[in-house]
């Protein structure tokens, strides 16, 4: 019985950006989720998201924004999908040719981890978004301003307990924040309505069976692990810039397969291994050797699996 699951998880890339993996690592990039346009119907469905606004003479008027909200969510991750050999051909012709293919216990040991898919339609979809809709409130309530909530009963700043509340609640505020951030980084549609990389609809993001690094960041370099909004071009260019302090690495024996179109590319490859080694001193001749044996072609895999 053929396997369902890989002992390897694949990464693909087009093929001028193998040099950069192998001598920076994996690098983290912003990547667009739940775009309206590509996933439309996911995280604007909520029956009480409502805004409210002055009217004439100052009288509040409510709006209901259900269904009107729903922005692109930008995420820094790295993907892997956990595909066997036996049907990579597909995964490649949506992505690329080329790619790495590392071993599951790197993965593992890295922290990575199997993301959720979702069926907009399902029950459990819907609580999960309501869920996740009470922790961005519950911290953003957590979060108020304590001089604002001390205007209301300025009585409190007599209380000794009231500096140690307001830190216990923007600590409180935090975690919901965390916790609302890294559930939804760890989400995807099971399938898509649009054309997704000149696939036709639906696109099932299931079959990708990906795993997803997302890697930590220290609110001291500013960066955030979840964007929701939309992000110009030149703002994302900066934002992946700033990742690149933040690669996954990843040493020679970790490596399973480094994937190529044809056996032309298989020189291409050879090269830049030794290129790096000659520059940075990164690999050892033994590195070379040992990485060379694990070069296939997608011509190989199509006929032999």
């Amino acid at each position: 019985m053929p396997n369902l699951s890989a002992n390897t998880l694949f990464h693909f890339t087009p093929r001028k950006w193998l040099l950069s993996i192998f001598e920076n690592g994996f690098i983290p990039r912003y990547s667009a989720e739940f775009a309206p346009e590509q996933d439309k119907g996911y995280f604007n469905n909520f029956p009480i998201v409502k805004e409210f606004a002055k009217g004439e003479g100052g009288k509040l008027i409510e709006k209901d924004l259900t269904g009107s909200h729903q922005v692109t969510h930008y995420i820094p991750m790295i993907c892997f999908c956990d595909i066997p050999l036996t049907s990579l051909v597909k995964h490649m012709n949506v992505y690329s040719s080329f790619g790495l293919g590392l071993t599951k216990e790197w993965a593992i040991a890295k922290k990575l981890n199997p993301i959720m898919y979702v069926n907009e339609e399902s029950d459990y979809f819907g609580r999960i978004a309501g869920m996740l809709f009470m922790l961005d409130m519950t911290f953003r309530m957590l979060q108020e301003p304590y001089s604002q909530i001390e205007n209301h009963f300025p009585n409190l700043h007599n209380n000794a307990n009231f500096e140690k509340i307001g830190t216990m609640n923007i600590f409180q505020g935090q975690l919901f924040s965390d916790l609302y951030k890294y559930i939804k980084t760890h989400l995807k549609p099971y399938q898509t309505k649009n054309v997704y990389r000149n696939q036709p609809p639906p696109y099932r993001y299931y079959d990708e069976k990906e795993w997803r690094y997302v890697p930590f960041l220290p609110d001291s370099e500013k960066l955030p692990s979840l964007i929701e909004g939309i992000l110009a071009d030149d703002k994302i260019a900066a934002l992946n810039k700033q990742m690149e302090k933040h690669p996954l690495s990843f040493t020679p024996k970790d490596v399973k397969y480094i994937l190529v179109e044809k056996d032309s590319d298989i020189e291409f490859v050879v090269g830049i291994l030794n290129d790096i080694r000659i520059r940075t001193n990164k690999f050892s001749p033994e590195d070379i050797n040992q990485l060379t044996t694990k070069i296939m072609t997608r011509t190989q895999i199509e006929e032999d699996f």
